[in-house]
């Protein structure tokens, strides 16, 4: 049972364009949080972001993966 060098590609670029994705959002999502007047909010949104993102990335890649 092996992988072929196109699946291990293509799944090099979905990881690649998964993790783009992520940091252009957390780039966005700061001047968001800069806006914000208190600590607790900005740290409560990263919060958010980061249980979002991680679920996103645990939840996606296997099923796209080998």
């Amino acid at each position: 049972m092996s992988v072929s060098l196109q699946e291990q590609i293509s799944t090099l670029f979905s990881c690649l364009a998964m993790g783009l994705g992520v940091g252009l959002l957390y780039d966005l999502l700061r001047l968001v949080r800069l806006t914000l007047p208190r600590r607790t909010l900005q740290e409560i949104l990263d919060l958010l972001f980061w249980l979002g993102a991680v679920s996103y990335t645990h939840l996606t890649l296997p099923t796209n993966s080998l």
